[in-house]
């Protein structure tokens, strides 16, 4: 794993690491998804009935929101 910081004077403006992500799914008590236990079993539930893949992107940690972007911009 690396990460990758750009400097803006003596300051870091962002960091960004690889990560592979396996899915998207709404959160909250409606959809029964509350708890990372939750999510775990969401994803699993959704690899015995279908297709899970990991997509390849990057995600930025930067000083007031985090971003996904596609490894390949």
């Amino acid at each position: 794993m690396w990460k990758y910081a750009q400097k803006s004077g003596n300051r870091i403006s962002d960091i960004s690491y690889p990560v592979e992500h396996l899915a998207t799914f709404r959160v909250g008590p409606q959809f029964g998804v509350q708890w990372p236990e939750d999510g775990v079993k969401k994803l699993k539930d959704m690899e015995r009935t279908s297709d899970v893949w990991a997509q390849k992107l990057i995600l930025k940690l930067c000083r007031d929101h985090l971003a996904l972007e596609d490894e390949n911009g």
